[in-house]
């Protein structure tokens, strides 16, 4: 069931329980949501032998109230035949009820029901109405929530692809502006978008002497931004003991710290990392994910841009040739 089906539903369970209410098929709940156009029906049940009753005067009373109620502000009086939706109202004199049912005028199907004891004619029917009007309009507006989030969801899909095509392979470490001397070390990073999510990947490479890290990332996209987590597997070696130029593996960790990616697009990838804590190396234990957290950037890898891509970024207009 979708949220506005089951907002309505809910709706008109809560306004009404304990009023002598029940809740109806929400399934007929997309005829309510689209009515612009309904009837309104008055019966009158009342003593039949009682020759004084004034009939004529209660229907005129109860229809005076539906038109002062507010609901033709909302919906366009019409016959049966052209109607969306009929409110039948029911002035029962005799066990004291007034109640409200809007039908299906296809099958006359129920859609929504409420019953009040009868205190005071006037303000019960207009109450009756305004509690069906806004339960509608609760529907509706979490309805068009629904739309607006469906619709947002569809243009960041759509972004998301975009920005996939212009990706480049490869990727180092960003230096700082202020170092001139900075040169990037070690074995490029991998950057690709499958759907949602942005995956970066580092092979396994030299830090420091006879201690390797390779890294793997994966952050899903939430809204602007992406969130997600590295796994940094760090690996130790020694020269073989059979006296060959291999290396013998001593030891293995895997490290899992989040990260933040706050920019993404063809000429930079940034965000906040979490640091890893290496003091447990001092007990011979792996190391474990610090409490800081660290910006980091990577650039392309000797990639020149495309003229139409490089404009495409810093303008947000793409050419078709920018977007293959």
């Amino acid at each position: 069931m979708s949220r506005a089906l089951w907002a309505l539903s809910f709706v008109l369970f809560l306004l009404f329980l304990g009023a002598n209410a029940q809740e109806l098929s929400s399934t007929n709940a997309p005829i309510v949501l689209k009515a612009r156009k309904c009837e309104v029906i008055v019966v009158i049940e009342w003593n039949r032998h009682d020759p004084k009753f004034p009939k004529a005067a209660e229907f005129s009373r109860v229809f005076q109230a539906v038109r002062g109620s507010g609901l033709y502000a909302h919906y366009t009086e019409t016959a049966a035949a052209r109607a969306d939706i009929i409110l039948k109202v029911d002035d029962d004199a005799l066990s004291d009820l007034v109640t409200l049912t809007v039908h299906n005028p296809e099958d006359n199907s129920p859609l929504y029901y409420e019953s009040r004891e009868r205190i005071d004619l006037d303000n019960d029917v207009k109450r009756l109405i305004s509690h069906f009007l806004t339960a509608v309009a609760t529907a509706r507006n979490a309805e068009a929530i629904e739309r607006a989030a469906a619709q947002t969801q569809i243009a960041e899909q759509e972004a998301t692809r975009k920005l996939a095509e212009l990706l480049p392979i490869e990727w180092e470490i960003a230096c700082p502006t202020s170092d001139t001397n900075c040169k990037p070390t070690g074995e490029p990073y991998k950057v690709w978008i499958v759907g949602d999510s942005i995956f970066e990947s580092r092979p396994s490479h030299v830090i420091a002497p006879n201690l390797n890290v390779g890294t793997e990332c994966s952050a899903r996209r939430n809204g602007k931004e992406w969130q997600g987590s590295c796994v940094y597997t760090a690996t130790w070696s020694k020269p073989s003991d059979n006296g060959s130029s291999g290396r013998e593996i001593v030891a293995v960790c895997k490290v899992e710290t989040s990260e933040h990616v706050v920019e993404v697009n063809a000429l930079r990838v940034s965000g906040v990392s979490q640091s890893i804590d290496w003091t447990p190396l001092k007990d011979r234990k792996c190391p474990v994910a610090g409490s800081n957290y660290k910006e980091f950037a990577v650039t392309p890898k000797d990639q020149p841009l495309d003229e139409d891509i490089a404009a495409c970024i810093k303008t947000g207009v793409c050419k078709e040739k920018a977007q293959q």
